[in-house]
């Protein structure tokens, strides 16, 4: 899969395959595309080229069923924060 911003790619021609068990976490510099490729994969955000699949599901055809596939914990997860009650 392939993301492109206006006029500059994010990421450029990704294959990735993960196995249903385990842990994986991506790693890289700042502006590798870690955070795109991830908004992709979760279906946050639509690839520019190329397709993904979440266990032979095709993520923009079927995005809910696909979503169900996965969990996903960003750097800060989207919690409520406890103001001490």
């Amino acid at each position: 899969m392939s993301h492109k911003y206006s006029s500059s790619w994010a990421i450029r021609d990704i294959n990735l395959e993960i196995y249903q068990t385990g842990i994986v976490g991506l790693l890289g510099s700042n502006g590798a595309g870690k955070s795109t490729t991830m908004n992709i994969m979760c279906g946050v955000l639509n690839q520019t080229e190329g397709m993904v699949y979440i266990n032979d599901i095709d993520l923009r055809k079927h995005p809910e069923e696909a979503k169900k596939q996965i969990g996903f914990l960003p750097q800060n997860p989207p919690l409520y924060m406890d103001h001490g009650r």
